[in-house]
């Protein structure tokens, strides 16, 4: 549930920690089912933020968990997609406090557990907080490597709230209290990935409608900059020397696409696109998105020249990877050179790693964690000696569905509610139905069980990634 820009925090009530010893059991599916805590969990539906020891694989926690050899009647297999697992990151001594908008202090932690349940017990739910991170008591540089675990951990259990290096409280709330009541300067952020990757159905999807075309024919063969208009103002592009005004985002997705197929066409790229847009999410205000060519798009003469030169001018960087490709060659091989190339001005500053097309594994006949399948590619990335990313599981496809599909409920419920009188009762319960069938055929496409498109938009993670993205990038 999206709360505000600065604070996204689940609805789970209580962390809690899971030792070595009962990961290693051979038995886990049934030790963990015999936990009081699962237990009330299965009955009573609550949600708890299940941390286990740092140095245990994650994806072997969460196996464990989707298994259904086990299950019965009694013990049914445990919906994971409400399931929030991590690893409890122990903390140096009073290095790790809690900070908030009313000035208060918060006594040290010694590990994400007692940093999690400090704000999932808290009875005052509208506190704005973020973490702070003491570097007048540990090297700036070890604090970097602890604010990225953090993150990574906060984003398994679909947190978000900002994590602060500073050298003393007064500082830490100084910058916060910024944060909270100061716009922030306008800045660049490049996305990146190969061809197919779904750049351009992820840049659609945070900003909320369809301007790129983002058909795999149609590669995106320039550098493209989207960044905010003025209000009241159509769409406009210049490109080329030349400016254009559009009415709606399709009128500039069907121009879009034709330039793109005579460069298809022709095997090159084009001149840089500037596109303002009038309405601009208010989680993206002061952020240019530029959208790059897949390099590995040999036909197009100059991609992987064009698709560098962007990066060099950004100061964040998305890097999107193909979650059913799990780390092509090509993919690990540009995600190197990303890495090698990018110097964000900040060592404190991450790269967003956005595993996209998540909504796959329901085709698949996996355990179905989007935390599993983000830890299991972090594994990878990290095994090619990169370090400085939070890797984020996000659906742009079925965000911009559910915002599609929700729109047209919306529509449709309001001429039926116009036509009410003329209809009898029989034909509005029909009507209802037919409706209510329609919505339902929309989400068993991704075999997911959700009951509103409300959830089905939460599971694509889209505003959760892009509140992320303005505060890392």
């Amino acid at each position: 549930m999206i709360r505000n820009a600065l604070q996204i925090l689940p609805e789970f009530d209580e962390a809690a920690v899971m030792s070595g010893e009962i990961l290693r059991s051979d038995s886990l599916y049934s030790i963990i089912y015999g936990c009081e805590a699962v237990h009330n969990f299965v009955k009573d539906v609550r949600k708890f933020a299940w941390l286990i020891d740092e140095n245990i694989p994650l994806s072997e926690f969460i196996d464990s968990l989707g298994r259904a050899d086990d299950a019965s009647e009694n013990y049914p297999p445990l919906n994971l997609y409400d399931f929030y697992a991590a690893r409890n990151i122990t903390f140096p001594v009073k290095t790790v406090k809690l900070i908030n908008e009313i000035h208060i202090e918060s006594e040290g932690f010694t590990d994400l557990a007692g940093l999690v349940n400090a704000f999932a017990k808290s009875k005052v739910k509208y506190f704005q907080h973020a973490v702070f991170l003491n570097s007048s008591k540990v090297p700036y540089r070890e604090l970097c490597v602890l604010k990225r675990k953090i993150l990574q951990q906060f984003v398994y259990l679909r947190i978000y709230m900002p994590v602060i290096i500073a050298a003393s409280y007064s500082e830490a709330d100084r910058v916060f209290q910024s944060m909270l009541h100061t716009k922030s300067r306008p800045r660049s952020v490049s996305v990146f990935g190969t061809k197919k990757s779904g750049k351009s159905t992820l840049i659609n999807a945070m900003l909320g409608g369809e301007y790129f075309p983002y058909s795999s024919e149609l590669p995106t063969p320039c550098k493209v900059v989207c960044s905010e208009g003025k209000k009241g103002d159509k769409i406009r592009l210049d490109y080329a020397g030349n400016s254009y005004t559009f009415g709606d985002a399709g009128e500039l997705r069907g121009f879009l696409a034709g330039e793109f197929r005579k460069a298809n066409k022709l095997s090159s790229a084009l001149d840089e696109m500037r596109i303002f847009l009038p309405v601009f999410p208010e989680r993206l205000r002061n952020i240019s998105i530029v959208d790059t060519p897949g390099s590995n798009f040999a036909p197009a003469a100059g991609h992987h020249d064009t698709a560098f030169s962007a990066l060099a001018e950004a100061e964040g960087g998305i890097f999107v990877l193909n979650y059913s490709a799990h780390l092509s060659n090509d993919e690990a091989e540009l995600l190197g050179e990303f890495f090698g190339k990018f110097s964000p001005p900040d060592e404190s500053r991450l790269v967003v790693i956005a595993l996209n097309r998540i909504d796959e594994m329901y085709a698949a006949d996996v355990v179905k964690s989007y935390e599993r399948a983000a830890d299991y590619i972090a594994s990878r990335v990290e095994a090619l000696g990169w370090r400085n990313f939070v890797i984020v599981p996000v659906s742009a496809l079925t965000g911009i569905y559910a915002k599609k599909v929700g729109g047209a409920v919306e529509s449709v419920r309001g001429k039926l509610a116009e036509r009410l009188e003329k209809i009898d009762d029989a034909g509005s319960e029909n009507a209802a139905e037919f409706l209510s069938e329609r919505v339902r055929e929309k989400k068993r496409f991704y075999g997911a069980e959700v009951r509103t498109m409300l959830e089905l938009g939460g599971m694509s993670r889209v505003e959760y990634f892009a509140h992320l993205v303005k505060s890392l990038c």
